[in-house]
């Protein structure tokens, strides 16, 4: 088994390529994939159209979170549990507001 120290500095013929140290130059999402253009003279343009990505995003949370189920599985937590002779209490599903 070699003891040697290892380098922690990339190799010079590494092929990876970090992003550009301006933040305003490189995004994981870029104005183009939403076919709009960069500067100031564009500001309104973005601000419809995210203020209209946001509110359809908005919506579909809304239908995501608006459950009014009582899911099975939960009831059955819900009940205690008895193994041998010590009895465990269930989860409380109700809020008790």
């Amino acid at each position: 088994m070699s003891s040697a120290p290892t380098s922690r500095t990339p190799s010079s013929n590494s092929t990876k390529s970090s992003p550009p140290s301006c933040a305003t130059s490189w995004s994981p999402t870029t104005f183009a994939d939403f076919r709009l253009k960069k500067g100031l003279d564009h500001l309104d343009a973005v601000r419809e159209r995210f203020q209209t990505i946001t509110a359809r995003f908005a919506g579909f949370q809304a239908q995501w979170l608006n459950v009014h189920v009582d899911f099975p599985l939960l009831q059955r937590l819900a009940l205690p549990i008895t193994i041998g002779a010590v009895r465990y209490p269930g989860i409380k599903i109700h809020d008790p507001a």
